[in-house]
């Protein structure tokens, strides 16, 4: 493996707002104003699609569904990965589209070799028996991943990536990385796409069944290291400047 293919691989495992919209990233920092703009949400625009989302989502707590247009509640931030850092193009905000619904997050690298991610803290820490989310890459290169981490802290207890350059799914456990299936999500899909995690035993440090869109691709998944909790979650948009994705109706319950 190359040295450059080495850097663009590594991820260490351990609110600027426009007229309208919002954004957070390494341009944010140099106070300059997103060039995505985003349509608030009104009353009128609410349709039946939305209920049939709440009845998805039925004995699960919505953590963020990005329906009030921006990053603040609950709070995300940009952050770095690996020695690069973030860089000025790497952006993360709020799309005009979302799973059946107006809005959801996005990631965009925006042309940079960066790594970079979102990034938000819950808290108090909790242990839900399911963890559902919905994601959809708009754009890939060859070095693409789409990755979900939840972490106590530092410590990284579960790891979902999407891998579109090696074109599988896999979750990190304690041995390395794990194939759970044999062909990864790709742009072309043109839809978003539901993970959940369900049957989780937080005090064996294991999931019991992994589901993508409805189908079961694995079970009885170790994590990677034991954690009893989470209290953070990362996604992260990993490759060679091209990765874009968006992601929607984050949730969790018993």
């Amino acid at each position: 493996m190359t040295l450059r293919r080495e850097l663009m691989n590594y991820v260490g495992t351990g609110a600027i707002g426009g007229i309208v919209g919002y954004y957070a990233g390494a341009k944010g920092l140099l106070g300059l104003q997103s060039d995505k703009v985003v349509r608030p949400a009104t009353e009128d625009d609410s349709t039946e699609e939305d209920t049939t989302e709440n009845s998805e989502q039925t004995g699960l707590d919505v953590y963020d569904d990005f329906e009030n247009g921006n990053l603040n509640d609950p709070s995300w931030r940009a952050i770095g990965h690996g020695p690069a850092g973030l860089r000025e193009p790497n952006e993360i905000g709020i799309a005009n589209e979302g799973h059946d619904s107006q809005h959801s997050l996005y990631l965009d690298q925006g042309g940079s070799y960066s790594n970079f991610g979102a990034e938000t803290t819950i808290n108090p820490a909790i242990s839900p028996e399911k963890i559902s989310f919905r994601f959809e890459p708009t754009s890939s290169d060859q070095y693409t991943k789409n990755r979900f981490t939840f972490s106590n802290g530092d410590t990284v207890g579960i790891q979902f990536n999407n891998h579109i350059e090696d074109d599988i799914v896999y979750l990190y456990d304690q041995n390395g990385e794990t194939q759970v299936r044999d062909t990864a999500v790709n742009p072309d899909i043109g839809q978003f796409v539901q993970v959940r995690l369900e049957n989780i035993d937080w005090s064996a440090a294991n999931i019991g069944e992994v589901h993508l869109d409805g189908d079961l691709i694995a079970e009885d998944m170790p994590f990677v290291n034991e954690i009893s909790e989470f209290d953070n979650l990362v996604i992260s948009a990993i490759g060679g400047g091209g990765t874009k994705f968006r992601v929607d109706d984050i949730a969790w319950g018993n």
